[in-house]
């Protein structure tokens, strides 16, 4: 039986290990990040995909040729897949239009491809959610000479919508910021030792890397697994409520958006919770008064970080049946749930409830969480406003049969 001091000893040593790397980071100026400054760590095409993809590539501004590709085949174990002397490094690479029912086309956030036609794609999950066959789509193309690594920020696998019967490590390969990228930066780091401007930048990035995935430097990580193995039972005990204390400061948000929405919502709407924070949709629903709320509505899903879309918060029209009617033989498709979906951002990224470094901000500031419940209600408030007068000529003609 865990004693509740010695939960209170582990926290009071980690919480030490916290505030001295923490100093670490004051007295050599690591507090002072480049990609945080200028906002945009979260981006991840435009920082993430493009500074990555510039260290890949042999004919980079980094003028190292071709090291940094050649290590990192290695920390990805296919050393031998392509030719990187004439290897070229493309992000954004256009495969041809999507096409859902062959599995075909789209767009490969990193392309690296040799003289032999060998390939290697990188998928860049940090914050996006996956697309329906995503990775099966990516899979297909230029099959049997194409290797696929699904790159997220802690080695999560795709979901099973973009992924389909793939198997794991057999058709496409995980890899993660917080292992693979993170191992790969520190043996470049190394290589650019004699390049002053590019070796802090890359040293910045490492930087940004452990902010995102909320882990240490190495010193305290060694510190931090000799704590936890010298107080295991603690430490697990922690681990199992994580969750339902991340669900607690989730749901806390999600209460304060509903009563900011029922006092800025168009009249003749109102607004309630759907299911509970411990389930897998943890929804808002918005509905006109003059119509049940089991009828076409708003709503917003996931206040926890699961769900649809790999548990980012997105809005839409629900079609509780789903059964076909007015509004949705509008779009020519089956019945389904889900309408005129659009991600809830936060500074050009989608919200999502299961990232930590979300929570941790949260919980560390008031003034954020105010700002993030803010941001939830305009965007959520404009795409009603778009709507609404659309949406209650269907529910009136639906009412009318």
């Amino acid at each position: 039986m865990v004693k509740p001091l010695e939960i209170s000893n582990l926290f009071s040593f980690v919480k030490r290990i916290i505030a001295h790397q923490k100093e670490l980071e004051r007295l050599k100026g690591e507090q002072f990040n480049i990609f945080s400054v200028l906002r945009i760590e979260r981006s991840e095409n435009s920082t993430h995909s493009t500074f990555l993809a510039e260290l890949l590539n042999p004919s980079g501004t980094h003028l190292k040729g071709d090291i940094f590709l050649k290590l990192f085949l290695e920390i990805v174990n296919c050393p031998n897949h392509l030719s990187v002397g004439e290897a070229k490094v493309i992000t954004e690479h256009y495969i041809g239009e999507r096409n859902d029912i062959e599995k075909s086309g789209g767009r490969l956030d990193i392309l690296i491809k040799d003289k032999n036609n060998k390939t290697i794609t990188i998928e860049n999950k940090i914050y996006a959610g996956d697309q329906p066959g995503q990775i099966e789509r990516y899979c297909n193309y230029n099959k049997g000479n194409n290797k696929v690594f699904y790159l997220s920020l802690d080695g999560k696998e795709p979901s099973i919508e973009s992924k389909g019967n793939l198997q794991l490590g057999h058709d496409f390969y995980p890899i993660s910021y917080n292992n693979e990228i993170k191992n790969w930066l520190a043996l470049c780091l190394k290589e650019a030792a004699d390049a002053p401007m590019l070796r802090e930048s890359i040293k910045q990035y490492i930087i940004l890397i452990r902010k995102m995935t909320s882990s240490p430097d190495n010193q305290h990580e060694n510190e931090l697994i000799e704590l936890i193995k010298n107080n295991y039972e603690a430490a697990a005990l922690v681990c199992s409520t994580i969750i339902k204390a991340r669900q607690s400061i989730s749901d806390a948000v999600r209460h304060a958006v509903l009563e900011k929405l029922k006092a800025n919502l168009p009249p003749g709407l109102t607004a309630e919770v759907g299911d509970r924070i411990d389930e897998r949709y943890a929804q808002i629903w918005v509905w006109h008064k003059a119509f049940s709320n089991d009828q076409l509505c708003f709503g917003i899903e996931s206040f926890n970080g699961t769900g649809n879309y790999s548990g980012n918060l997105f809005m839409g029209v629900f079609n509780p049946g789903p059964t076909s009617n007015s509004y949705t033989a509008e779009f020519g498709e089956a019945p389904k749930h889900w309408y005129e979906v659009e991600f809830l951002k936060l500074e050009g990224a989608p919200i999502n409830f299961g990232n930590h470094t979300l929570i941790l901000n949260i919980q560390n500031s008031s003034e954020f969480k105010e700002s993030l419940e803010d941001q939830i209600v305009v965007q959520f408030i404009d795409f009603i406003k778009k709507r609404e007068k659309k949406l209650l000529a269907h529910l009136k003609g639906m009412n009318k049969r």
